[in-house]
Formats: structure tokens, sequence, C-alpha cells
């Protein structure tokens, strides 16, 4: 009688296929759980009222607090009103990820579009200078159609910034960057 190999190597597939899915999930709740810690420097960077509002927050295009699970949320907020992130890259990472959904799911792919919806009149807002001054600082016009890609979501969320919280110090294209690498995880 001649027996039958296949199951234990099955098995083994199976068994090793499920570890690496485990691991995989354990690392990404790591993950989430050690962004959302604010350590005592970040408690006394989210009271230096020196520090424009936006970038104290790691949040330069301030979003307002949801009930979205973001990458790098802080909990308890002490803002209040908008989100706090454990590091810029997050604030922009949640700002990428939010016009990503503006794109795809809602089919709006103009500066203007996206401003509209992002700030729109309804809160105090002027989207109209805001998309212009947004298509200035990004050397796009404001009703051109954009392709979402690293190079114009990065310029556009530059501009955006700028019209949030002003030309700062605390304004890198570099941590812009990184929060564009860390929406295509």
């Amino acid at each position: 009688m001649k027996k039958n190999i296949t199951y234990p190597i099955v098995i083994g597939a199976i068994v090793t296929t499920a570890v690496a899915i485990i691991a995989f999930a354990v690392a990404l709740i790591i993950r989430y759980m050690k962004a959302s810690q604010p350590t005592e420097a970040l408690k006394l960077r989210f009271a230096d009222m020196s520090i424009p509002r936006g970038y104290r927050n790691n949040n330069p295009l301030n979003i307002r607090i949801s009930r979205d699970n973001w990458l790098g949320k802080i909990l308890p907020n002490s803002d209040g009103s908008f989100e706090q992130f454990s590091d810029i890259k997050y604030g922009y990472r949640a700002a990428i990820k939010t016009l990503r959904q503006y794109y795809y799911k809602h089919g709006l792919r103009t500066i203007r579009q996206m401003v509209n919806r992002w700030a729109p009149a309804s809160d105090g807002n002027n989207p109209t200078t805001y998309a212009a001054n947004v298509a200035q600082r990004a050397g796009i016009p404001a009703d051109q159609q954009i392709a979402f890609d690293e190079d114009t979501i990065t310029k556009i969320v530059y501009g955006m910034a700028i019209s949030e919280c002003g030309q700062s110090s605390y304004l890198k294209m570099a941590d812009i960057k990184a929060g564009w690498a860390e929406a295509r995880l």
C-alpha cells in the first residue's frame, strides 16, 4: 500500500500561510498602537502656541476630529476640534487618503472640485481664493483635470498646507512624500 504524502504537504502549507497572516496582523496592530501613544515631547509640542496649529498637531491640512481610525491618530485628543497625529507624515497620510477618496469615490478631478469639498463656503471658507492659491502654488490650473500620482498630489497638498497653516519652516516636501509613501501601504 502506497502512503499519500500530499496531506502533510498541504497541511504544512496551510499552517505556514496561517502563521504568516497572523504575524502580519500582529505587526499591523502593533504599528497602529505605537503610533497612537503620545510621548511627553508630543504633549509639549501640542501645547506650544508658538507653532501654527496645524503643524503643532502634526495635521497641516487641519482635518477635523472624526471617528476615522487614522494611523498615528492621538487619543485622547487635546485639541478638541482637529485631529492630532504622532508624526507629521501621518497627518499628510490622512489628507492624501482623503483626497484619494475624493478622486476615486466622488469623481473630483480638479483642484477646484477638491477644495470645494475640503474647505466649503458653508464652513466660512472662501473656496475660490483657496483653490486659486493652491493652484498657483502647485503650478496646476484650478480647473485642469489632474492625475492622482505622487508628483501632482504632493504639490497640491503642499499648496493646501500653506493655505491652511501659512508658510512655515515646518512645511517640508520630504514630510509630504513620507505621507504619500505611508498612504500607499
